[in-house]
């Protein structure tokens, strides 16, 4: 049953993605905002939501179980094993990170702004966010949270 409800998701995923291609692909009907391309994508999202809703509420009702493979090990969680450690990295590597990080944040918002996309907006002011946390906790060692 779990797998019929999945194949079914998936196959209506696949189908509104077709149909949101198909719309994307041909010549503007007169009097078409984009309705038809923006429902056929909203009902792959809400496919998609809906998909992944019912996988782990089948993981926690017990109806499947994933593989071994895929169950953490909860007392190595945080434990990275030094042959993975890089050889060359450093704090300044870091640091040059944070600040390119930064740049071009701020660069996706002006260009954002310029362009009237909201999408790179909400990148820009992420990456930015992100890349002076990860400045401030290298120079300072502050820390907001606790496993970053």
């Amino acid at each position: 049953m779990v797998t019929i409800v999945i194949a079914v998701l998936i196959i209506i995923m696949l189908s509104a993605l077709g149909m949101g291609l198909f719309f994307l692909a041909r010549t503007p009907v007169e009097g078409d905002n984009g309705g038809s391309l923006a429902r056929a994508l909203t009902w792959r999202i809400g496919s998609w939501i809906v998909l992944f809703g019912f996988i782990l509420i089948s993981i926690k009702a017990g109806w499947i179980e994933p593989r071994e493979s895929f169950q953490a090990d909860t007392s190595k969680q945080f434990e990275i094993p030094t042959e993975q450690l890089a050889i060359n990295s450093s704090d300044g590597m870091l640091m040059l990170t944070a600040v390119l990080g930064t740049v071009i944040g701020i660069l996706l918002v002006l260009l954002g702004r310029k362009g009237k996309q909201m999408w790179m907006w909400v990148w820009g002011y992420g990456l930015v966010a992100c890349s002076i946390y990860l400045g401030i906790t290298m120079k300072y060692g502050v820390k907001l949270f606790t496993y970053f």
